[in-house]
Order: C-alpha cells, then structure tokens, then sequence
C-alpha cells in the first residue's frame, strides 16, 4: 500500500522553511572501516539543515544473506552457521 503523506507545519512555518538534507549509505559507501569512518565525518559535521540518515547494509552482505537463503533452503545448516558466524564477526 502506497500513501503519501503531507508534512504538517505549525502556524508560523511554510514548507519553504524548512531545509532537510537526506544521506543514504549503503554497499561501496560502507565497504570497510575508513568508508564508515568518512560516512560517520559526514553524518556528525555541523548540520545546515535537518539531517535524515538512512543506512543499509554493508557492501556484500545483502548478497551474502541472499546465499545463506539459499544454503538454508538446501537444508545445510553447517554452512549457513558458518555464514552467519562470518557476518557477525563482519559487523564487530
């Protein structure tokens, strides 16, 4: 179901008044330590507007979780644990 939704404003503000800035990391962005560092530089620099963050998953992991579907579906539990242990040490 899509709805769109309209912002609401208080009586002494118009939409044209408010500034937001949208940042989307995700995949090469967060590929390894210095990318999230530089993504985290950017996130915490002093704000000129509202900030909105949006964050997927690191680079190769939403793949890594698509073959893990996989391996669990063939009934290899051996293998999706031994996944699942790599992408949590992954996110350590």
């Amino acid at each position: 179901m899509h709805r769109r939704l309209r912002p609401h404003f208080g009586h002494s503000m118009s939409p044209r008044q408010i500034s937001i800035e949208v940042f989307k990391f995700g995949g090469a962005s967060l590929a390894d330590a210095a990318a999230i560092r530089r993504a985290i530089e950017i996130i915490a620099a002093p704000p000129r507007a509202r900030i909105v963050t949006v964050v997927s998953a690191l680079a190769g992991v939403t793949d890594a979780l698509l073959a893990l579907t996989a391996t669990a579906l063939r009934g290899d539990q051996h293998h999706v644990d031994v996944g699942v242990a790599l992408i949590h040490a992954r996110h350590r």
